[in-house]
């Protein structure tokens, strides 16, 4: 096929926008008969004879996949395999990919037909939304925690010898916090650790001191959680972890305000600290 074919500039207005309706078309159905594959590709464990460890696996080294591509994919994959009616869902374009990642963890033969009318024709945004209001997590607890210093690899060490990084000559501290909206009655007020993954560098840390954690062995390659983690992650209907990285000046500022506002605010608590914080700000810029 050669490269004219890709020119369309010669196109009406109206030939370009029904021809990308019927490519939009072709591609909800090939969609379809790909997650149909993978599925029973994923029920017939034949990646093993080929001699890769896992599905993920042959989807990124055989079939040329990106590593998000893949996961998202086999998560939808293994959604349509137990609940097969959402293969014409996926072809009609009522339902994408994303859509059934989201979904799978809370699909059960008796809420799937539910849930799939809900999602329909919904951005992954929305559907985190509707999936957090409907099965809502606990609140995310306040947390300050060092991040270690970056690593670089001497050329040994790129080529695999057992080599001790040498330490960046600065660190970071990350910031975790509730939601700025105030708990309505009913929710749980006991806040806990997000089950959300951190950044691969990342090391916990609570502001009581922590032992640091071993490095651990290189593992195989397992399929990734397919949405990547935003700043907001919603948790419930209307509350959000909130993920950011501070540098030791933000640490040091926070620290400074806690005591000021001690006596207003006894128990230190981030939400409502940086709560007044943007509040303060937004009159002064208004």
């Amino acid at each position: 096929m050669g490269q004219h074919h890709y020119r369309l500039k010669l196109l009406a207005d109206d030939e370009l926008l029904a021809g990308l309706s019927r490519i939009v078309g072709r591609r909800n159905q090939i969609t379809a008969e790909f997650l149909a594959y993978l599925a029973e590709l994923d029920e017939r464990q034949l990646f093993l004879d080929l001699g890769f460890a896992s599905l993920f696996e042959y989807c990124v080294e055989a079939l040329k996949l990106c590593e998000s591509t893949a996961g998202r994919h086999i998560a939808a994959a293994r959604a349509c395999r137990n609940h097969p009616e959402a293969f014409a869902r996926v072809a009609s374009g009522a339902l994408h990919a994303s859509a059934l990642s989201l979904l799978r963890k809370h699909l059960t033969p008796e809420n799937a037909a539910e849930l799939f009318e809900l999602c329909e024709h919904r951005s992954a945004r929305k559907i985190e939304e509707l999936l957090a209001a409907r099965f809502p997590r606990p609140d995310v607890r306040d947390l300050v925690r060092r991040l270690p210093a970056q690593a670089r690899l001497t050329p040994d060490a790129e080529r695999g010898s057992e080599q001790r990084p040498t330490e960046a000559p600065y660190e970071t501290t990350a910031v975790r916090q509730q939601a700025f909206v105030e708990p309505r009655s009913g929710e749980l007020s006991s806040p806990t650790a997000t089950n959300a993954p951190t950044a691969p560098t990342a090391t916990n840390a609570t502001n009581a001191p922590t032992a640091p954690t071993a490095p651990t062995a290189p593992t195989a390659p397992t399929a990734p959680t397919p949405t990547k983690q935003r700043l907001l992650a919603p948790l419930s209907a209307d509350r959000y972890g909130v993920h950011f990285t501070a540098d030791g000046e933000f640490r040091d500022l926070l620290e400074r305000v806690r005591g000021l506002a001690g006596h207003r605010l006894p128990s230190g608590d981030l939400m409502t600290l940086l709560k007044r914080g943007l509040e303060a700000y937004e009159r002064h810029a208004s």
